[in-house]
């Protein structure tokens, strides 16, 4: 049975659960700010990791590469997969937002090497693993960037507290 989580005013369906081991991968280029919001949520949500779920959670930095990352993520056999990446969906910047997969086609993500709908169908057949997106709106050029890197520690909280809630 699918069980429904709230998280940022969306809902998350569960066809795995209880998940026995969840992988987050971020996505993006670390020297472009704007396209580097999923790596530094990723960041700070792997250092504010509690013990008890370290060895369920884990936290890979795929780079403008995420199909470097396939053989690695197929090994640990996961139940839920969440693929952080900015996105340009016009919210506010740092909002937070389920990206169904039929939609990933039409949004502007970070340069990858190949497309995001490419990966996400690769690893659902090879893994069957629930695969969310999960996109972070970029802030506009000329922001405030310390304020931004401060903001997005706060974020990292919540998105664990949710990862969290997965595995009760």
């Amino acid at each position: 049975m699918a069980k429904e989580i709230l998280y940022k005013n969306d809902i998350y369906t569960f066809n795995n659960l209880p998940a026995r081991k969840i992988i987050v991968v971020s996505v993006g280029n670390i020297y472009e700010f704007s396209d580097a919001m999923g790596i530094y949520l990723l960041k700070n949500s792997e250092s504010a990791l509690r013990k008890e779920y370290a060895e369920k959670i884990m936290f890979l930095d795929a780079g403008v590469s995420p199909e470097s990352l396939t053989s690695k993520i197929k090994k640990e056999a996961p139940t839920q997969i969440f693929i952080l990446d900015s996105a340009n969906f016009k919210g506010e910047p740092l909002d937070i937002k389920l990206i169904p997969s039929e939609k990933i086609i039409g949004l502007k993500f970070s340069g990858h090497n190949l497309p995001l709908s490419m990966i996400y169908k690769y690893l659902k057949i090879e893994t069957g693993a629930d695969i969310h997106i999960i996109g972070i709106q970029a802030p506009l050029k000329g922001c405030d960037q310390a304020g931004i890197l401060k903001s997005i520690g706060i974020e990292a909280f919540e998105f664990n507290e949710f990862l969290y809630k997965i595995f009760a």
